[in-house]
């Protein structure tokens, strides 16, 4: 199946294509996207106060993340996997607002039936 298809309902094309790109995109915003290399040098791009911030909000995320599990069997250690969560949680998120935009502008799309 592909991310795109004119002859699919919006809401599948921004489920799977507005997804992936604000995912990509949302990678230069994390813990890795702060730094940037200048003549071989580290250099940090983030105020202590954007980064403090940063840091807190994460936090919350990955209280939030950690509590995800399967059958109490199978917990996901999202400190680990910080950056994809992120890059998940908020692709997602603005894939979702995009397509509410959307839905503002041309109003409500007839749903897949079941």
């Amino acid at each position: 199946m592909s991310f795109y298809s004119q002859n699919r309902p919006a809401y599948l094309n921004y489920g799977a294509l507005g997804n992936v790109i604000a995912h990509e995109l949302v990678h230069g915003f994390g813990l890795l996207g702060n730094t940037a290399y200048e003549d071989g040098e580290e250099k940090i791009l983030w105020t202590n106060h954007t980064h403090e911030h940063f840091l807190a909000q994460a936090e919350c995320l990955l209280e939030n993340c950690n509590k995800i599990g399967i059958d109490n069997n199978f917990w996901m250690n999202c400190k680990d996997t910080f950056e994809e969560s992120f890059a998940d949680y908020v692709g997602v998120n603005l894939a979702f607002e995009a397509y509410r935009r959307l839905q503002r502008d041309i109003g409500e799309e007839k749903i897949f039936p079941g």
